[in-house]
């Protein structure tokens, strides 16, 4: 009976200290993240994203943000990217009440991912021991100090809180150096003290800085995203673009008005990028539905008048909008001209066949749109015009009656495409050719700790089962001495 006591009592023990948060480092493709959770399916022709930061409130205490904070929130979830990414600074002091905002505030955007800022941590540069609870719930709830995402094919997208290597430098520099950075995928990091090009930090988190640009300069990743200026700012450091993006409603700099950014990324490694000013026009949706005899149709009307941060008409916005049929959701991604849209898609459920139909004078031939669906099936869109058979898991060729476009027309186009973006005549387009595309989607890293769900790694459980097998084997030794004297 002695035995089975000691043997439940150490099990017992060995289970609550598995499922105990741990702080810090976060494995690789986990389910990190906040937002509405959505699959990204691995092999689509180009990602588009959203990038912002620096949207907490204007004065200490406040829980609730500046309304243009709602408005970029909006807009976020119109456009319906396939991730977001944040910089930090997204409250004021870190407290468990501005989280749970933050969280609630942003539930309808998807993927959201972020990375912690001096005012997540009470607007001090290290761990302050009277806002301790506040991290704890960050790091519970809505990210680790360090962590990567591979979920874009040919992508790794790093975040890094700068306060976790002002705590602890030694470790932070070697899960850069042996897990973080140590991959053939493209790199993109995320911080929120900007090192270039501009330079803004505590004196504590400029010690971490000096130790963290040699290491940038020595791996060089294709695009650096940073906050805590409240402006926008851009440069190239030895092929790197660096980008500061603090325009998402806290005071802001006379230059430029509030922003976020719109990313691109093809698994090829090339990418696109734009501020988009969240002041200046508008970016709607609109969905009607009629289901008739054996035929549904939707109408999508899609408006756009939005300018970047320079003034200029973003000429191609893309949107996802989505549509059930049956049990199955249908993602159509479309690059919007600046104006009016129209996309009609009709379903005939006789012949499980769609037709997608547009008013769009040309289709994008550099981001030409795409349909799909989360169970991995995909279709690029060529045409004004286009006839899609459900059932065949192939991008479509173009029907020849009722065609109205006036484009080019390109038959079984490959599913990605290779060339250079132009999606209007200000983007700043940038294209990468070194290094392979990569490991595949889902690689699991070797961390300790959990994700802010409490998933367990693989390592986990192999390491908790050794130490349970070794405390049995320690306990049944003790008991065979004590039966011997």
């Amino acid at each position: 009976m002695h035995r089975v006591k000691v043997l439940t009592i150490i099990i017992l023990t060995i289970l609550i200290i598995s499922l105990t948060p741990k702080p810090s480092i976060s494995g690789a493709y986990s389910s990190v993240g906040i937002g509405r959770r959505e699959p990204i399916p691995n092999d689509l022709p180009w990602y588009p994203l959203l990038v912002f930061g620096d949207n907490r409130p204007d004065n200490s205490g406040e829980v609730e943000f500046n309304p243009v904070t709602y408005h970029i929130r909006d807009e976020m979830a119109t456009i319906n990217p396939i991730a977001v990414i944040g910089v930090g600074d997204h409250v004021w002091n870190g407290y468990i009440d501005q989280i749970q905002h933050f969280i609630e505030t942003f539930k309808n955007v998807p993927n959201l991912w972020v990375v912690a800022g001096n005012h997540e941590w009470n607007n001090l540069p290290y761990v302050s021991s009277k806002n301790r609870e506040g991290v704890t719930y960050w790091r519970t709830h809505v990210a680790p100090d360090l962590y990567y995402k591979d979920d874009i094919p040919g992508w790794r997208i790093v975040f890094l809180n700068l306060r976790y290597g002002y705590e602890d430098w030694d470790n932070m520099e070697n899960w850069i150096k042996t897990k973080a950075f140590n991959t053939e995928r493209k790199l993109i990091t995320a911080f929120h003290e900007p090192v270039y090009p501009d330079r803004e930090a505590s004196k504590a988190i400029r010690g971490v800085q000096d130790k963290l640009i040699p290491l940038l300069d020595q791996y060089k990743p294709s695009i650096v995203l940073q906050g805590h200026i409240h402006c926008y700012d851009e440069g190239y450091k030895y092929g790197t673009l660096y980008i500061i993006t603090g325009g998402g409603g806290a005071p802001k700099c006379k230059r430029y008005p509030y922003h976020y950014i719109l990313l691109i990324l093809k698994p090829n490694g090339e990418y696109y990028y734009k501020p988009i000013s969240a002041t200046d026009g508008v970016i709607t949706v609109s969905k009607t539905e009629n289901v008739g005899n054996n035929i549904i149709t939707y109408s999508f009307i899609i408006k756009n008048t939005k300018e970047d941060i320079y003034g200029n008409r973003i000429n191609k916005l893309p949107v996802r909008i989505s549509f059930e049929i049956g049990d199955t959701t249908y993602n159509l991604v479309y690059p919007a001209t600046y104006g009016y849209t129209h996309i009609t898609i009709r379903f005939f459920q006789n012949n499980e066949t769609l037709t997608i139909n547009t008013d769009d004078k040309a289709i994008d031939l550099e981001y030409k749109p795409y349909l799909y669906t989360y169970e991995g099936k995909i279709w690029i869109i060529n045409e004004t015009y286009t006839k899609i058979i459900l059932s065949v898991n192939t991008p479509p060729t173009t029907t020849a009656e009722n065609t109205t476009t006036t484009g080019n027309t390109v038959n079984n186009p490959e599913p990605t495409t290779t060339t250079t973006a132009s999606a209007s005549t200000t983007a700043t387009t940038t294209t990468t050719t070194t290094g392979p595309a990569g490991n595949a989607q889902g690689e699991i890293g070797e961390s300790n700790a959990v994700n802010n769900n409490g998933d367990k790694t693989v390592y986990d459980i192999v390491y908790m089962t050794i130490i349970l097998l070794s405390l049995i084997i320690v306990v049944e030794g003790i008991i065979y001495i004590r039966k011997k004297k």
